[in-house]
């Protein structure tokens, strides 16, 4: 029988994109892939970070097992993309760090030819050497088809709002951009980038999914659909056969680490987070005295007023 050694296999190329807010979930799923990972592989990870403190930094390097990883930490300034206009909604639950993934043909060594792009809230079940070896040397990326019920359009409220325009048809499913492979050298032939930068930009405001619907329009024959596997939705994981999800995606505005996360697979996110230095850590219901401190007074306000309407506060 021949053994193989960790240096027979290609090492697995993986960019991840993250401010101080999502630090800890990625924490959790590095610890998930390099538990699921091939124990003859490598791992260079390409961290672009935003405004990581030391400390930080320094957990997050603890994720994973002594000699698994090799890191390159690539820390890019956000005032750029907000001073050209690429910010994000106040409201929202991402920052301008989304653009990241854009920016990574130009970013990371122009000999690092290909790469496997994973978002921070998602959790690794399968071994990822599989995904790793996907033949894109014919496209610019592969990306699966976002799942939900209806299937999702191009058409639909919450899609591309100019699709018409854009020659899109309207049963054109979208992809989620969460899980790529990418092909870096025809990324950087095709401009891609810029393309979808110049789509942000004149679209403006009318934009609903930031860098996603920008690669959606810009890039929708230049790329191969992904198995669905790849990237399932928490709130479908559980009703999928075990064999048909390799990752789980915690998609929605709300995340395992909030305490008000009502979807399935939480247990996923913490057995993951448990292998970290961020072990133990569990979301607290917050009290009326921390939304106090954060609002100020302006709660007080906010009281008086349903007080004087006769709209109790209730237990919060």
């Amino acid at each position: 029988m021949t053994v193989r050694v960790i240096d027979d296999l290609e090492p697995v190329h993986v960019a991840v994109t993250c401010d101080e807010n999502y630090a800890m979930p990625l924490a959790a799923m590095l610890a998930s892939l390099t538990a699921s990972l091939d124990p003859h592989r490598r791992l260079v990870v390409h961290v672009l970070g935003h405004d990581l403190p030391a400390s930080v930094w320094d957990r997050l390097t603890k994720s994973v097992p002594d000699g698994r990883v090799r890191w390159n930490r690539i820390d890019v300034d956000t005032s750029g993309l907000r001073t050209e206009g690429f910010g994000t909604r106040a409201y929202d639950h991402i920052s301008p760090v989304c653009y990241f993934r854009l920016l990574l043909p130009e970013l990371l060594p122009t000999d690092v030819e290909k790469v496997l792009y994973l978002d921070c809230d998602l959790i690794v079940r399968d071994d990822l050497s599989s995904l790793w070896e996907t033949d894109v040397s014919a496209t610019a990326f592969v990306a699966a088809h976002e799942l939900r019920t209806p299937a999702v359009k191009a058409r639909l409220v919450d899609g591309i709002r100019f699709h018409r325009e854009l020659g899109l048809t309207r049963d054109r499913a979208r992809f989620n951009s969460g899980v790529l492979v990418m092909n870096l050298v025809r990324w950087r032939r095709s401009q891609l980038a810029l393309r979808a930068f110049n789509y942000l930009r004149v679209l403006g405001d009318d934009v609903l999914w930031y860098e996603q619907e920008a690669l959606n329009v810009v890039a929708r024959d230049e790329y191969r659909e992904l198995d669905p596997r790849w990237n399932v939705p928490s709130q479908w994981a559980a009703q999928r056969p075990r064999d048909h999800v390799s990752i789980v995606h915690y998609l929605t505005a709300k995340k395992p680490w909030h305490w008000d996360y009502a979807w399935a697979e939480s247990s996923s996110f913490f057995a993951a987070l448990d292998r970290t230095p961020w072990a133990g850590w569990r979301p607290k219901r917050p009290t009326w005295g921390h939304v106090r401190r954060l609002m100020g007074g302006g709660v007080m306000a906010l009281g008086a007023k349903l007080l004087g309407a006769g709209l109790g506060m209730g237990a919060y």
